[in-house]
Order: C-alpha cells, then sequence, then structure tokens
C-alpha cells in the first residue's frame, strides 16, 4: 500500500529531538551561565527533551529533577531560562501521553508535574499563574497526546488491515487464474490429443489407398490440416506453462456447433435471449471454437445472475479478421443489485481471449444493464 507522503524514520525523528533538546539548552543557560547551579537544572530539564521519544518516563523523571533542584535553589529564572524550560515541561508531558502504553504512567506525570508546579507558582521561580491553571494545563497536554496516540493506533491498524486485505486479494485473483489456466490446458490437450488421433487415422488411410492418388491427396490434405491445428494448440498450451498434476478425464468439449443448446438451456431457465448472427459463418479452429463457447457461456452466466432475468441478446459478427461477440442484458446496473462477485469468470474470459489474441471489455451500461464484448482474431478469408 503507497503512502502520498513519507514518514520520518525513527533515527530521523531521534535526531530531530536532539536538535530541539540542542536549541532549548541553548536558550536557558544564555542569561544563566553565571549560576552554576540554575545553569545543572536548566540542562537537566530542557535537555531532557533529547529523550521524549526513546524514553518518555525517563526523559520526565530527568525533568522533574531538574525542576525540583530548582525549587530548592529559591533562585528566579531569566524570562528566556523560563520560557525553555515552559517549552520543555510541555514536550515532556506530551512526549508521555503519546509514546508510552500505560495509562498509569500519565496520571502520575500529570499529579508529579501539577504538584511541581504549583509549588514554582508560590516560590516564583518559574512565572506560572496560580496552582489550578498549571495543572489544568499539564492535563490539557497530556490527553492531547494520549488522543494522538490512540488515533495513530487506529490508523495503523487499519492501514495493516488494508494490505493484508490487498494480498490477500492478490492470492484470490492469482489462484482463480492459475486454475483457470489450468483447467484450459486440459482443454487444450483434449484438443490436440484428438488431432493428433485423427492424423494417425488419416495417415492410416493414405498409406492404404497410395494406388489411387485423388483418395490419398485427400487423407493427406486431412492429415495436414489435423497436424495444423494440432502444433498451433501445442504452441500455446506450452505457452500456459501448466503443471496439471490431478488429470480430469478427458471428455469432448463443446464449440460455437453448440450454442443452440446452451441457449435454449438459459431460455428454459427463464432468461429470454435474442440471438443475432451477421456475417458469413465459418469453421474455426477446434481451440478457438472452445475458447467463444466457454466465453458466451460465462457472459450469458453472469446475465442469470445478476441481470434478474430481463431481455437479454447476443450477437456474434463472422467479420473478415475477426469474430465479435457481444452479450447485453437490460438489467439493473450491477451496483444496483448488489453485484459483489469475485470477478473469477471475467478472468477467465479474458484469459481464454489472451491466449489467442484477443480481448474482452466488460463495463456497465450508462443507462442500464450490463455489456460484455469480445474480439477474437481469425485468419483471414481467401
Amino acid at each position: 500500500m503507497r503512502r502520498l507522503v513519507r514518514r520520518p524514520s525513527a533515527s530521523e525523528l531521534v535526531v530531530a529531538d536532539m536538535a530541539i533538546a540542542a536549541l532549548l539548552v541553548g536558550l536557558a543557560l544564555s542569561h544563566a551561565l553565571g549560576r552554576p547551579q540554575q545553569a545543572v537544572a536548566l540542562a537537566l530539564m530542557t535537555g531532557s527533551v533529547a529523550l521524549r521519544r526513546l524514553r518518555p518516563l525517563l526523559a520526565f523523571a530527568i525533568l522533574l529533577a531538574g525542576w525540583t533542584w530548582q525549587l530548592r535553589t529559591g533562585s528566579n529564572w531569566p524570562t528566556w531560562s523560563a520560557g525553555a524550560a515552559l517549552a520543555a515541561v510541555l514536550l515532556a508531558t506530551y512526549s508521555v501521553g503519546a509514546h508510552t502504553r500505560r495509562l498509569w504512567g500519565g496520571v502520575i506525570v500529570i499529579a508529579a508535574a501539577a504538584l511541581v508546579a504549583g509549588r514554582s507558582s508560590h516560590s516564583g521561580t518559574l512565572p506560572v499563574p496560580a496552582p489550578l491553571v498549571p495543572a489544568l494545563l499539564i492535563g490539557a497536554v497530556w490527553i492531547a497526546g494520549r488522543a494522538i496516540r490512540i488515533r495513530q493506533l487506529a490508523a495503523a491498524s487499519w492501514e495493516s488491515h488494508a494490505t493484508r486485505l490487498e494480498r490477500e486479494q492478490a492470492a484470490a485473483e492469482k489462484a482463480a487464474l492459475e486454475r483457470e489456466r489450468t483447467y484450459i490446458a486440459r482443454e487444450l490437450h483434449d484438443i490436440v490429443t484428438h488431432a493428433v488421433s485423427l492424423m494417425v487415422i488419416q495417415a492410416g488411410a493414405a498409406r492404404q489407398v497410395l494406388d489411387h492418388p485423388d483418395r490419398a491427396a485427400k487423407a493427406m490434405l486431412a492429415v495436414e490440416t489435423s497436424g495444423r491445428d494440432a502444433l498451433n494448440e501445442l504452441r500455446r498450451l506450452l505457452d500456459l506453462l501448466a503443471n496439471v498434476e490431478d488429470r480430469a478425464p478427458l471428455t469432448p468439449r463443446p464449440g460455437l456447433t453448440e450454442l443452440t443448446g446452451l441457449v435454449e438451456r438459459a431460455v428454459a431457465a427463464g432468461l429470454p435471449i435474442t440471438v443475432t448472427v451477421r456475417g458469413t459463418k465459418r469453421p474455426l479452429p477446434a481451440g478457438l471454437d472452445l475458447a467463444a463457447y466457454r466465453i458466451i457461456q460465462e457472459a450469458i452466466t453472469n446475465s442469470m445472475k445478476h441481470s434478474a432475468l430481463t431481455a437479454t441478446t447476443l450477437s456474434l459478427d463472422y467479420r473478415e479478421r475477426e469474430l465479435a461477440i457481444e452479450v447485453t442484458d437490460r438489467g439493473p446496473a450491477p451496483s444496483a443489485t448488489g453485484m459483489n462477485g469475485s470477478g473469477h469468470g471475467l478472468i477467465g474470459m479474458r484469459e481464454r481471449a489472451q491466449i489467442y489474441g484477443g480481448r474482452v471489455d466488460a463495463s456497465s451500461q450508462s443507462d442500464r444493464g450490463y455489456r460484455v464484448h469480445v474480439s477474437l482474431p481469425l485468419e483471414p478469408l481467401p
């Protein structure tokens, strides 16, 4: 999951805290160099900021130690020194709320800081208002830090959840793709096996009719055609690089000649379909014929599931160099019907089309319904 803004690393944040601590120490000591005890107290208070992320409770303890030491000296602080010390108190208090897990730590910090601040207001060593005001201020700063910590934890949890969902979705899509490729490989295996078997039979027939050139030529032409189809399908099969371990029984696979039966079954299930065929029908290679049939089958299945059994049209256009297939229904758009499928059917259609250099476009129509358009390249007409 990509972030629009890069978050600073832990080491970069620590370096930033050290820089802030150095700045505060410099401001605090700029007017206290002639007072050794006051300088040590100020150095402890402001220098503790360097540890506010790594050890927030330890940093606050060091700050309180320096603050208490200053109270024992009984001397007043210059304005710049007091401002730096007050900034250190607020930063340390915020860090306890934002960077500690235990709630009791914050309670102790608020109580201790309020107590010391109250004593400072009585002694006049630090220019703070009445005792109740610093207690409320310190409590508000701690609550702000605590609220930001809760928000950061919630954001981190949501980010982790979103990242996990992305990984799971990617794994599911990959698994679906592998299953579809395996299934396609099985079907192509059947086609190649069938073509090679025909070649063997036709070659045997040609050998037996060598004394009749016309009959032999016809048989060898059939061998050539079957061999060319088998080589093409075998090439695509090898491209899949499928490792089929649990091979299903070999069964005949359908093609566009069985399209009438597919439509009749869908109509019997309640889906009204209008079929339109344009152009001149022609025989297709076995693998392409199977792919076209399966794509149409999946598109009709989607219409049956998501179109509320409204009017559906199936169009086949035999063009010179491609077969265009379009399945359109007039049902509600998928978002209106609560269509929340995994999309594996669309993955399968696209995978089948891509094997033969085709493409699948599926989208909701602007007015109503869903449209699947498929383009499968064909050999040009002679």
